[in-house]
């Protein structure tokens, strides 16, 4: 099986390390990069979407969405699903879900995450390193979830939601979808749909208008 990992930038190349040094077993891995001029990332060919779709199909590969803006995460699986292509879901070994957890398709988890019991995430979303969620959360289709965050029980992320570096949310609170949550906040009360997040005790600073993280 063929795993292409969409995208070789910075997510891209952590999520090739993963593969490459922890979930051995694929036949072959290239990049799948629309706007890089290189042919070559880490020793791995670097393809155009239409190009893997004229080389592999949806029968022989897999494909891991390795994007950090929800934005665009989102466009690119819906695309890839589109044409027939499963994504895969990635999970660190030493990440410890529990087994009563929900996961769905496209999930990444990096290295030395928790997730508690009975907690449900959605189609393609990444976790990054060191993410600590408890029991009962739930997180929306393509999320990101930064390096440190923390989530209390019974939280609710909506879909796409960005979590900041170490950005924490309460327990029994909810985020919307397409809010972003900035570095280092804390929510402590429900953040409505579509906003800007800052601080201790976060607060709503602007709207996400065009439901993007960076410009």
């Amino acid at each position: 099986m063929i795993l292409g990992i969409y995208g070789s930038g910075g997510l891209g190349k952590g999520v090739c390390n993963l593969v490459t040094q922890h979930l051995a077993g694929w036949d072959e891995l290239v990049f799948i990069d629309d706007v890089t001029t290189e042919t070559e990332v880490y020793g791995l060919r670097v393809l155009t979407y239409d190009a893997f779709r004229a080389t592999y199909a949806p029968a022989e590969a897999r494909i891991a969405i390795a994007q950090g803006e929800p934005a665009d995460k989102s466009l690119l699986f819906d695309r890839v699903r589109a044409d027939g292509y499963t994504c895969a879901t990635l999970v660190h070994p030493d990440a410890d879900i529990s087994p009563d957890c929900q996961v769905g398709e496209g999930v990444i988890v990096f290295t030395g995450c928790y997730v508690s019991a009975e907690s449900v995430i959605g189609d393609n979303v990444c976790i990054m390193p060191h993410v600590g969620i408890g029991h009962n959360v739930r997180i929306g289709a393509g999320s990101q979830i930064s390096m440190g965050c923390n989530i209390g029980g019974f939280a609710t992320l909506g879909e796409g939601v960005y979590l900041g570096l170490s950005a924490s949310v309460r327990d029994r609170t909810s985020v919307g979808s397409w809010t972003v949550v900035s570095q280092g906040a804390c929510v402590l009360q429900d953040l409505r749909e579509g906003v800007v997040a800052m601080g201790n005790p976060a607060r709503a600073i602007a709207k996400n208008k065009n439901r993007r993280v960076w410009d």
